[in-house]
């Protein structure tokens, strides 16, 4: 992502808010990283972002949660990075939302008619991210 926003991927923009959420591949699918690395990565992808869109907000999402249980290792993962990137929040340029836990049960399990494969949203997904962020675009994008 930091070199495709090097390269020109946001030449010629000038949005009032980018909507971020990376990190998720990062720990799993091969790359293994930990959450410590995940997050000086979604760091980097910020400061990218705010360097070439100095005007923009950022709101910064919450990785979505992954795997079925709370207790999985990989959720596990999920939560102690959102933990950290939480910290990335300025309230000035970068913003903070974490639309994750709309997803899950009562119990912390993720329902398969949310996200079939346990990390991809569906329509119904969708709709609840949608509704989860709303206001808070609303609020960043009005005119100041």
């Amino acid at each position: 992502m930091i070199w495709r926003i090097a390269h020109g991927e946001l030449d010629g923009l000038s949005p009032k808010l980018v909507v971020l959420i990376i990190g998720t591949n990062n720990l799993a699918d091969g790359a293994h990283m930990s959450p410590a690395e995940t997050a000086d990565g979604v760091a980097g992808v910020v400061e990218a972002i705010r360097a070439k869109l100095p005007a923009a907000k950022i709101l910064l999402l919450g990785i979505f949660p992954r795997a079925n249980r709370s207790d999985d290792p990989l959720r596990q993962a999920v939560v102690a990075t959102n933990r950290i990137i939480a910290g990335l929040e300025d309230r000035k340029t970068v913003f903070y939302l974490d639309v994750g836990p709309r997803f899950l049960q009562p119990d912390g399990t993720l329902p398969g008619d949310i996200m079939p494969d346990y990390l991809h949203p569906n329509a119904k997904a969708y709709q609840i991210w949608a509704e989860a962020m709303g206001a808070e675009v609303d609020r960043l994008t009005q005119a100041r």
